[in-house]
C-alpha cells in the first residue's frame, strides 16, 4: 500500500504545474478509490503489521483509519463540488462516467456521514449534482438513492440538535394537534421589526393616511403578527377605571364570584372562571388565572337601533347578562365602566378591521357586512402572584401556549410583564408592556382568510412575580350567524382565501354537506332576521342566489358587491344594502348625489348610503334625491362621534317625523 501511495504522490508532483479541473477530478477519483480500498483491507485484517507504513510513529491502525477517513471525505466532496459545477465539469470520458464517479462519492459520504463536518452542506452539494445530472440527461439511480439517504441523515442530525437546545410544544387545532419547535433558551427582547410600535392616529385621517397606516400594519401582520399601537383613542382614565372595577370584582370572596360562574351560562365563555378552571394547552399545566368575561350584547352596541336589537334571537344569553349585572350591582359603577370600555374597544376594532381590509388590498368596507353583530368578547384576567400558585404543582404558568381563534385581539396589560411571543425561529420573545399602548395580535381567522399572509402567532403568559398581574384582552371576530361561501360550498368562516391571484392553501374548521339554501331555511324557521350570506371570492354567486331565493327579502348579502352588479343582487332577493361611498367616507365633503340617484332607481328593498354627510340638512338632500328610497347614515359629522356638523338629538327628532 505504501508503494502505491508513493506513486500517486509522485504523479501529482509531476502533473501539478499543468493541473486543471480534469486533473483534479482524476486525482480525487484515484485517492477516493485507493483510500476506500486500504480502509476496507484494514477492516478485513489484510494489513497485519505496523511495517506497512513509512511513518514509524503512526499508531496502527486507529491513526491511519482517521487519516483515510479524512482523505475519503475530502475527495468525495471535491468530486461532488466539481460535478455540481457545470462550468468546471471536466468530462474525462463522457458525462455518464463523471456522474458514476459522483455516485461512488455519494455512497461514500452516506456511509461515513457520522464523520462529516457539515451534513447539511454535503446534502446541498448532492442536490446540486442531481439537478445537474437531470439537465444533462445522465441521472444515476444510485446517486439518487444516496441523496435520499443523506436527506434522512440530515433529518436525524437536526432532530438530535433540536433535542439538545429545543423542545416541542403541541397546540390544539380543529383538524388535530399541531407541533411547534421551541427554543429552551430564556426569552429575549424583540427587535423593533419583530414587534413594532405603530402610531394609530392616522386611522382618523383621510383615505391616503389610512392606506399608509395599512401598509405599516401589513408589514407587522406578515411578520411576527404582533405589534404595539399608541394614539388609539381610548382614554387612560377609562382604562384605569376599568382596571379598578375588575380588581374590586376579583377581590371578592370566591363564593361571591361563583354566583356568576360560566357553568350557569349557555356559553362557556361568559361569566366567571376560577383559578385553574381552564387549560388552554392540554400538554402544559392548568392555567393559573381567574377571569371575568362578557360577550357581544346588541343592547350595548351603539350602532344598532332598537328594532335591530330586537331582531337578535339570543334571549338566553341576554338573560344571563342581566343576571351578571344584577349580581354585581353592589360593586359601584361596575356595569357602567365595563360596558363603556367594551364599547370603546368595539368601536376601535371596527375601525381596525377596515385597515386590515386595506392591508389585504381589498375595499376598505369589505368586512363591514360581517361585523354588524361580531364576536366581541371582553375578558378581564387576574394572574395571582407566584407565591399563591407555588402550592399547586399543577399550575406553573399563567396561560399556556396557544393562538387566538378570532380575527385579532386588542390587549391591555399592566406593567408586570409576562407576555411571551414565539418568533418565526422558535425563540420566545419578551413582549414587555409599553405605557400608553395596546398590543394587537392576529388571530387564526384572519391568518387563514389572508391565505396565510398574516401570522397568528403562538404566545403564552408567565407570571413569575409575587404580586398579581392584570390584563384586559378584547377578541374581535365576524358575525356568528353568517353563511360563508367559498368555491360554492358553505364553510365555517376560516374556509376561504381573500386572494384571487393564487389558489387557497388553507385548512378549514368546517365544510358543510348542506347547501347555502338549507341554512337560509334554518334561519327562516328560527325567524333569525339579519342573517348574512357572504361570498369569499368568486365562484359563489349561484349558491348565494339559491340562499336568497330560499328566504326572499330577509337575508343580507356581502362580498364582491359593486355598483356594476348591485341591481342583480337586489333582484335575487337581498334584504338590504349598506353602500359605502369609500372616496367620500370620513371626509365630510358632501354626498355622492349621482350614486344616491342610481341606487334609488334600482332599489325595491331598503338601502342605506354612507359617506360625505356634513349636516342634518343632508338627510333631506338624500331623501329628496332618492325620492325617499335611500336612507342616510351620518358618522364623522355627528357630535357623539366628535363631529360638529350635526347634533345627535336633532337627527333623532328628524327621523321621528318621517
Amino acid at each position: 500500500m505504501t508503494q502505491i501511495w508513493i506513486e500517486v504522490d509522485s504523479w501529482v508532483k509531476i502533473n501539478k504545474p499543468k493541473s486543471g479541473p480534469a486533473l483534479q477530478f482524476g486525482l480525487s477519483s484515484a485517492v477516493l478509490i485507493l483510500a476506500r480500498w486500504e480502509l476496507n483491507k484494514i477492516h478485513r485484517g489484510s494489513i497485519l503489521s505496523h511495517d506497512s507504513y513509512e511513518e514509524a510513529d503512526t499508531e496502527f491502525p486507529q491513526t491511519r483509519i482517521q487519516q483515510l477517513l479524512n482523505l475519503i471525505i475530502e475527495h468525495s466532496q471535491l468530486i461532488l463540488e466539481q460535478t455540481a459545477d457545470a462550468d468546471a465539469s471536466p468530462t474525462i470520458s463522457k458525462p455518464a462516467y463523471d456522474f458514476l464517479l459522483a455516485a461512488y462519492a455519494a455512497i461514500t459520504v452516506v456511509e461515513y456521514s457520522n464523520s462529516l463536518p457539515d451534513v447539511e452542506a454535503t446534502f446541498g452539494l448532492m442536490q446540486k449534482v442531481c439537478n445537474q445530472a437531470k439537465e444533462m440527461g445522465s441521472v444515476e439511480p444510485v446517486f439518487k438513492w444516496a441523496t435520499d439517504m443523506m436527506s434522512k441523515r440530515v433529518v436525524d442530525v437536526l432532530q438530535k440538535m433540536a433535542a439538545e437546545s429545543y423542545s416541542v410544544i403541541e397546540l390544539l387545532h380543529p383538524t388535530g394537534p399541531v407541533y411547534r419547535r421551541v427554543s429552551t433558551a430564556p426569552p429575549r427582547l424583540p427587535t423593533d421589526d419583530e414587534i413594532p410600535l405603530i402610531d394609530l392616529s392616522a386611522i382618523e385621517g383621510n383615505f391616503e393616511s389610512r392606506k399608509g397606516l395599512a401598509a405599516k400594519i401589513r408589514v407587522a401582520a406578515e411578520g411576527t403578527g404582533f405589534f404595539y399601537i399608541y394614539n388609539h383613542g381610548i382614554s387612560e382614565e377609562l382604562i384605569q377605571n376599568a382596571l379598578s372595577a375588575v380588581q374590586n370584582f376579583f377581590n371578592q370572596p370566591l363564593e361571591e364570584k361563583e354566583k356568576i360562574s360560566f357553568r350557569s351560562s349557555e356559553s362557556a365563555s361568559t361569566g366567571y372562571h376560577g383559578v385553574g378552571a381552564t387549560q388552554i394547552n392540554r400538554t402544559e399545566t392548568r392555567d393559573a388565572k381567574e377571569t371575568f368575561s362578557m360577550r357581544y350584547d346588541p343592547r350595548n352596541d351603539p350602532t344598532l337601533t332598537e328594532t335591530q336589537v330586537l331582531q337578535h334571537n339570543i334571549s338566553d344569553m341576554l338573560e344571563f347578562n342581566d343576571t351578571v349585572w344584577k349580581t354585581t350591582s353592589h360593586l359601584e359603577g361596575f356595569r357602567h365602566v365595563m360596558i363603556l370600555f367594551w364599547q370603546e374597544r368595539l368601536q376601535l376594532a371596527r375601525k381596525l378591521i377596515r385597515i386590515f381590509a386595506l392591508a389585504l388590498d381589498l375595499q376598505e368596507t369589505y368586512f363591514d357586512a360581517v361585523t354588524t353583530s361580531p364576536g366581541a368578547d371582553a375578558v378581564y384576567v387576574h394572574y395571582p402572584g407566584q407565591l399563591a400558585v407555588d402550592a399547586n404543582k399543577e399550575m406553573d404558568i399563567g396561560i399556556g401556549s396557544h393562538t387566538d381563534i378570532q380575527c385579532f385581539t386588542l390587549l391591555w396589560q399592566d406593567m408586570s410583564g409576562g407576555l411571551q411571543v414565539l418568533s418565526s425561529s422558535g425563540e420566545w420573545l419578551d413582549a414587555r408592556p409599553i405605557k400608553g399602548t395596546l398590543v394587537v395580535n392576529i388571530g387564526d381567522f384572519l391568518e387563514r382568510l389572508s391565505n396565510n399572509r398574516f401570522k397568528s402567532t403562538v404566545h403564552r403568559v408567565y407570571n413569575r412575580k409575587p404580586t398579581s398581574r392584570f390584563s384586559m384582552p378584547f377578541f374581535f371576530g365576524f358575525n356568528p350567524d353568517s353563511v360563508y361561501l367559498h368555491a360554492g360550498a358553505v364553510k365555517q368562516i376560516v374556509g376561504g382565501s381573500l386572494s384571487t391571484e393564487s389558489p387557497s392553501t388553507l385548512q378549514t374548521n368546517f365544510v358543510s354537506t348542506h347547501s347555502a339554501a338549507y341554512y337560509a331555511l334554518c334561519y327562516r324557521d328560527a325567524d333569525a332576521l339579519g342573517a348574512h350570506v357572504i361570498m369569499l371570492g368568486p365562484g359563489n354567486e349561484d349558491a348565494a342566489k339559491e340562499a336568497l331565493a330560499a328566504w326572499p327579502g330577509k337575508l343580507q348579502v356581502g362580498g364582491g358587491i359593486t355598483d356594476a352588479n348591485a341591481k342583480q343582487w337586489i333582484d335575487s332577493g337581498a334584504e338590504r344594502f349598506l353602500i359605502h361611498a369609500a372616496d367620500n367616507e370620513g371626509l365630510q365633503q358632501g354626498i355622492d348625489i349621482e350614486l344616491v340617484e342610481r341606487l334609488s332607481e334600482w332599489c325595491n328593498i331598503p338601502v342605506t348610503y354612507a359617506g360625505g354627510a356634513r349636516t342634518k340638512q343632508d338627510l333631506d338632500l338624500v331623501k329628496n334625491c332618492s325620492k325617499g328610497r335611500v336612507d342616510l347614515t351620518i358618522g364623522s359629522a355627528l357630535d357623539i362621534f366628535g363631529g360638529t356638523g350635526a347634533k345627535f338629538e336633532e337627527c333623532i327628532e328628524w327621523n321621528k317625523k318621517q
